[in-house]
């Protein structure tokens, strides 16, 4: 096993081992001292074969290149099955390129809504109760795209979608949207890296770009585990073309 111990600081970069390698690190992490970050599965998603830790990947209107997975129709996507359901505590990685905001957000037309980074615990990857979500789905998403001007939706940030139990419009349910807010105008990089925790023990989910931090949510009440990661769309909305999605990584964060 390939041990590094660090201390974890959300404003630097992730020191990652070889592919080979299981990578277990001492961190603090939501503000809490003793978690330990574990490498459970990577994928580059060049190819419709599925590595270690992945179930199958299902997709529509897109296809796999050598850059990666890329979109190219307004309801194109791809899904994720996991082999096994996610921790309570872990993170999500993926890094997209060829990333131009302005075009990107419009990359479906004008009035669009783009799901572009998901995680449910629903195979039918839906946010409403009366499309096929449960009381008890675990949901995190985030949304660009484009106004009637075909502008970017949130300026030049995104918003996120978010419920740790049930479906938007399930009784009980904690379903909420908020827009990431930062205290200066943001230039996006053409190929960003984001970074999605999740952490029930610290009732918190926290949303990074380039190691920045956008957001942070309360998550309070999970009881189901996440298993499925839908790309460039989910549920009834519109997907983010021409745009790859690639280095796939999921930690545990126990």
């Amino acid at each position: 096993m390939f041990n590094l111990r660090k201390v974890y600081n959300p404003s630097l970069p992730f020191i990652h081992a070889d592919k080979s390698a299981k990578v277990l690190l001492t961190t603090i992490c939501f503000g809490l001292t003793g978690f330990t970050q574990e490498l459970l599965l990577e994928d580059c998603l060049t190819t419709k074969q599925s590595n270690a830790g992945i179930k199958a990947k299902k997709m529509d209107g897109g296809r796999f290149t050598e850059k990666g997975w890329i979109s190219e129709d307004p309801r194109g996507y791809l899904r994720i099955e996991l082999t096994e359901a996610l921790p309570f505590e872990g993170m999500l990685e993926i890094e997209l390129d060829a990333f131009h905001w302005a075009e990107a957000s419009a990359s479906s037309g004008k009035d669009r809504k783009i799901h572009f980074i998901n995680l449910f615990s629903n195979r039918l990857g839906d946010h409403h109760f009366e499309d096929g979500g449960t009381a008890e789905d675990a949901i995190i998403t985030l949304r660009m795209g484009s106004d009637e001007e075909g502008l970017p939706r949130y300026g030049d940030t995104f918003k996120v979608l978010w419920a740790s139990k049930g479906a938007k419009r399930a009784g009980g349910s904690d379903y909420h949207e908020r827009q990431a807010r930062l205290n200066e105008p943001y230039e996006w990089s053409t190929n960003p890296v984001f970074k999605v925790f999740w952490s029930r023990k610290n009732q918190t989910i926290r949303v990074l770009v380039d190691d920045k931090e956008f957001i942070e949510l309360p998550w309070k009440n999970q009881v189901e585990p996440f298993r499925y990661i839908f790309l460039a769309r989910a549920g009834d909305f519109y997907s983010l073309q021409g745009v790859y999605f690639k280095n796939l990584k999921i930690f545990s964060l126990e």
